[in-house]
């Protein structure tokens, strides 16, 4: 059985590649924001957000998966379709944070992603 899960891709504003040392830092922001926010999964368990190789799908992005729930598969589509409307707000509302800190730098996106 698959898991799925909220990704945040993360891409510089100015199209620049984002280098070791900078994606480092923004998974630093993220954990940060994630833990201001207290984000919890579907367990009420604290998350930890971590990178996740998205392949050429996402060229240039850092993608990090913010948790992966094995309830998620199987469900009805307008359930899955919910699911993925409120994991898209909660990493739009991860992203906002990472904004204040780093204003006008980065481009966000979210979407559900196979773990």
């Amino acid at each position: 059985m698959s898991a799925f899960g909220p990704a945040l891709f993360v891409r510089r504003a100015d199209s620049n590649e984002i280098d070791e040392q900078e994606q480092n830092a923004i998974v630093e922001m993220m954990r940060q924001a994630t833990r201001k926010l207290d984000v919890k999964d579907e367990h009420d368990e604290a998350i930890e957000p971590r990178r996740y190789d998205y392949g050429e799908t996402e060229s240039g992005a850092l993608c990090m998966l913010l948790y992966a729930s094995y309830n998620y598969y199987g469900m009805p589509e307008e359930v899955m379709a919910d699911g993925d409307e409120t994991w898209k707000e909660l990493g739009m509302k991860v992203a906002r944070e990472i904004e204040a800190a780093a204003s006008s730098t980065y481009r966000f996106d979210c979407y559900t992603i196979e773990n």
